[in-house]
């Protein structure tokens, strides 16, 4: 069985993340949500996608988190990419891909 790396496409996207500014956040995006709440989606799928690898519980249900009450959090330029590559590392584990 060969596992899948994420970590390219968690990278790419801390690289978005951190070429983000502040003042960037009010804006619209493509999706109707503003560029905030969009990054705060990123942040709660990272989250999401990093438990179900480790078998954790960070959703009190099995629906996907809603973008538009998605909160972004404070020093999210930080805190995004480290989710990211919490995300990324857990699926590494071939347990991740089991049950």
């Amino acid at each position: 069985d060969q596992l899948i790396d994420f970590s390219g496409s968690t990278q790419r996207m801390s690289a978005l993340v951190a070429g983000t500014a502040e003042v960037q956040l009010g804006a619209p995006t493509p999706s109707g949500l503003t560029v905030s709440q969009l990054l705060g989606h990123v942040h709660d799928l990272a989250v999401a996608f990093r438990d179900a690898a480790t078998k954790g519980e960070s959703l009190p249900s099995s629906s996907a988190p809603d973008p538009a009450v998605s909160s972004l959090p404070d020093d999210w330029q930080a805190v995004i990419p480290g989710r990211l590559d919490e995300l990324a590392q857990a699926w590494r584990n071939p347990a991740a891909w089991e049950g």
